[in-house]
Formats: C-alpha cells, structure tokens, sequence
C-alpha cells in the first residue's frame, strides 16, 4: 500500500478487517495502476501471458494480438488467489519478493 500511495493513489483509511481490505484492494483500479506505476510494469499478452517486448512475446508467437496492461494483469490473478481461498498478503509477499 506504500508502494501505491507514493505513485498517487488515495487511501481514505476505515475500519477494515483484513478480507474486506483484500475485497476493497481487489477492485481498486487506481491501486493497481499505481502499483504498476512505482514497479514500471509494461505490457503483458493476453494470448501466452509473457511481458510484451517491442511488440514481440517471449517466443510463444510472433506478435501479440491483444496487450493488456501488467497492473491489470496482476490485479485479475490477485482475484483468483483470493477466490481460491489464500491470503491476501501471501500475494503481494511473492509479488514485491
């Protein structure tokens, strides 16, 4: 949330427990995009799922047909970690590692 905060993003602390933070930081576009800001994350490929180099993906094809931004990415696998039950902070414990 630091990393977030210093890229921009506003966080009007409430009394949260820990799963609604997790639910709250879930949806929160601007967390993510300002996460991907500080951390200087680029593009990712829909099709294979590598970070997108001069429109190039790691070997998988030949071009990327449909790029999505990294925080975007990142955010949708925080949804699915969380769907399956894990922790939040193990996420971003393995994310910031």
């Amino acid at each position: 949330m630091r990393i977030a905060t210093s890229a921009g993003w506003k966080f009007t602390p409430v009394e949260f427990s820990l799963d609604m933070l997790a639910l709250y930081l879930a949806i929160d576009s601007d967390f993510w995009k300002s996460l991907g800001k500080t951390a200087e994350w680029g593009k990712r490929c829909r099709a294979c799922g590598l970070v997108c180099e001069k429109g190039v993906c790691g070997g998988n094809t030949p071009w990327c047909p449909d790029l999505q931004e990294e925080w975007l990415y990142r955010q949708h696998r925080f949804i699915d970690h969380i769907a399956s039950g894990k922790q939040a902070d193990s996420y971003f414990e393995e994310l910031l590692a």
